[in-house]
């Protein structure tokens, strides 16, 4: 069974399986004053965990030191436009090849 838990803005903050009465992982999401996800971290291996920083423009501009995305950070330039992304970084926001929002997401 699956537990998601919300702030009063209705926006997730936590998801936890279960199996019965045994946990069987846990995700928890910082968020920002934005709504925007700043933080998650995974009960079921640690090293999954992520920080997010963003532009003043409330783009990605970067992931943490995981493995999953250490090679893989996204550059602003001064007036906080995207030059940079990578196919790690549209997946990790929706985004197709090209950086737009996919469909159905």
């Amino acid at each position: 069974m699956d537990t998601t838990t919300v702030n009063l803005a209705d926006q997730a903050t936590a998801v936890t399986v279960t199996n019965g009465t045994t946990t069987l992982g846990s995700f928890n999401y910082g968020l920002l004053p934005s709504g925007l996800v700043s933080s998650t971290t995974v009960s079921i291996d640690p090293a999954l965990s992520e920080t997010a920083g963003y532009t003043k423009l409330d783009q990605l501009n970067a992931l943490g030191a995981s493995t999953l995305f250490a090679a893989h950070h996204p550059a602003a330039d001064a007036l906080g436009d995207l030059i940079r992304s990578t196919a790690a970084v549209n997946d990790f926001c929706g985004l197709d090849a090209s950086g737009q929002t996919r469909l159905g997401l």
